[in-house]
């Protein structure tokens, strides 16, 4: 087809030579604009994939920090259990967790023996 184009505009001069190269232009024009409205789509997705997965991370943190709090509860509370009983609770080293009032961890450090 290009090298039709090219003969018709040879029979036209300069004036069909600038419309070869205006067709040429507006083909390559449209051609670009489809790929960046692809890549724009690709990324519009991804960031939507992206803010789903943070969403994710942030309520697991979250359930992570109320388990271990609960976890915590339980064991002073079975330890106010025994003591009440007469029995001496168990001293082992506890990891400790440091956390903001978000609940995000800031810091967790293991207790050295």
């Amino acid at each position: 087809m290009t090298e039709q184009l090219f003969e018709h505009a040879l029979n036209f001069g300069v004036a069909g030579l600038m419309g070869v190269l205006w067709t040429w232009e507006r083909m390559f024009s449209r051609q670009r604009e489809r790929q960046l409205t692809e890549a724009h789509e690709r990324m519009m997705f991804e960031r939507a994939e992206v803010s789903v997965l943070t969403d994710l991370l942030e309520r697991n943190t979250r359930a992570v920090i109320r388990f271990d709090e609960t976890q915590r509860g339980l064991r002073r509370l079975i330890e106010q259990m025994l003591t009440a009983q007469g029995h001496r609770p168990v001293d082992t080293p506890r990891p400790t967790t440091q956390s903001d009032p978000a609940g995000d961890i800031l810091h967790r450090a293991e207790s050295e023996p």
